[in-house]
């Protein structure tokens, strides 16, 4: 009985790591559903239900595919930085390079996320990609 309680705590307790991801890790997710997999739908419930009263899945939908046309096919995030609980996904596209920027609230939904040139940040306090 006593082993069958430490192996239900280990195993609680390693589910709360796994799956507790970081605003970075949820970010990185969600780009890569959307421009990768461009699994719309799944992107589109990242986002708070503000975002989702402003803005409908089909019109959703309709933005990015724009997207690919304006940067071409995206390639990789080559940084991430954060400012203010924003992230910028420094990003690599077929055409060009630009920024993703990620805002979160701290239930860890996206309340912003717009395509925007790409700001330099001081490389002292760059995340690292791991």
């Amino acid at each position: 009985m006593k082993k069958k309680f430490i192996y239900s705590a280990l195993f609680f307790l390693l589910s709360l790591t796994v799956f507790s991801q970081t605003q970075k890790e949820i970010g990185e997710i969600f780009i890569k559903t959307l421009l990768i997999e461009k699994k719309y739908a799944k992107a589109y419930d990242y986002f708070d239900n503000s975002v989702k009263e402003k803005i409908t899945l089909f019109a959703f939908e309709q933005a990015q595919t724009s997207v690919e046309e304006k940067y071409g096919k995206f390639i990789e995030i080559i940084e991430t930085n954060n400012e203010d609980n924003i992230y910028y996904y420094f990003s690599k596209f077929e055409e060009t390079n630009s920024d993703i920027k990620v805002r979160f609230n701290q239930e860890n939904k996206i309340t912003g996320f717009i395509f925007t040139t790409h700001k330099e940040f001081d490389k002292k306090k760059v995340i690292p990609k791991y």
